[in-house]
């Protein structure tokens, strides 16, 4: 049995045995800036623990994938360094997390064996996935230990297209890019740099470091320097933060989304935008609501620009280095 029928057998079983939660949800569809976008309203959302902003620094944080729960796990050694899990608070069908066994901060960087271990699952013949990293304070991460998630796309729905993904097919056939150059993709409505992936890729190091390349691309044209952090320099790296949240962060904040295809990195400045919650699927077109105001909220002419813009940075932002 494949990986991805795995994943459809084991959230059923969860879901039946009450050890997930999941609300199937209503799309709505708007367009804005040549988008066709996916306004989810997912009341299982509101389930969703929260981490306290100010937790008791004597008190151990509770860390759900050391271990993670057998229930929702489908491969437990994914590459030997990784494990493969359900989302417990899904709003789409199979929505898996790739994990590392052992202990690393979603702050940190993604390196070689952690995009081995996402290939793992995207590079399968049978399956299409969206995939999307979370890291740092301001990106709409909730668990601490480095995750990657993905969502099964493509699978026949409307719903479950991507809906950037016509602009970049566009962009990259009118452009000429190279496989891994980096570039900008003047149709999305949100300061960005992305590349497209080769579709034979046997070296995961050199995936590695044109992320890398796109990171401190994206947040150089912003006037952020982040060698510091690149290369784990403590002190570079404390006055790095300093500079950038006034000492209320200490990390990098940005969105990561990929497919087998393409990746995009989006530095953030905000959690949320009058009260809603962005975090990487946003920027793929696909934005998810806990009420109804909310929900109707982002149906208003310019809505979708105004909050991706106001989590993000506006399209064409730059800064003098």
């Amino acid at each position: 049995m494949t990986l991805i029928n795995r994943l459809g057998t084991q959230f059923d079983t969860a879901l039946a045995a009450g050890h997930l939660v999941f609300t199937p949800s209503t799309c709505v569809q708007v367009h804005c800036d040549g988008i066709d976008f996916q306004i989810r309203h997912a009341p299982s959302l509101a389930l969703k623990p929260q981490r306290p902003k100010h937790q008791n620094k004597q008190r151990k944080p509770f860390n759900p994938f050391l271990p993670p729960d057998v229930n929702l796990t489908v491969d437990e050694s994914l590459l030997g360094t990784h494990a493969l899990l359900l989302n417990k608070f899904a709003v789409v069908r199979a929505h898996a997390l790739v994990v590392t066994k052992a202990w690393a901060s979603q702050s940190s960087f993604l390196d070689a064996k952690d995009w081995a271990a996402a290939w793992a699952l995207m590079g399968q013949a049978d399956s299409q996935f969206l995939g999307f990293f979370n890291c740092g304070p301001l990106s709409g991460a909730s668990v601490p230990h480095k995750h990657m998630q993905f969502i099964p796309v493509h699978q026949g729905a409307v719903d479950d297209m991507i809906p950037i993904e016509n602009l970049l097919e566009s962009h990259k056939n009118n452009a000429k890019i190279g496989s891994l150059a980096e570039t900008v993709v003047d149709a999305l409505p949100f300061f960005h740099r992305a590349c497209f992936i080769p579709e034979s890729v046997s070296d995961f190091g050199e995936i590695e470091a044109a992320y890398l390349g796109l990171v401190k691309s994206a947040f150089q044209a912003i006037g952020i320097d982040t060698d510091a952090s690149i290369n784990n320099d403590p002190d570079a790296l404390a006055a790095m933060n300093a500079a950038m949240y006034s000492g209320s962060k200490e990390e990098l904040s940005y969105n990561l989304i990929f497919t087998k295809s393409w990746m995009i990195v989006i530095p953030r400045r905000a959690e949320t935008f009058n009260g809603l919650s962005v975090n990487s699927v946003g920027f793929a077109g696909m934005l998810l609501t806990k009420s109804a105001e909310q929900l109707e909220g982002l149906q208003n002419p310019g809505a979708l620009s105004s909050v991706l813009a106001g989590v993000a940075y506006p399209k064409g932002h730059m800064m003098r280095l």
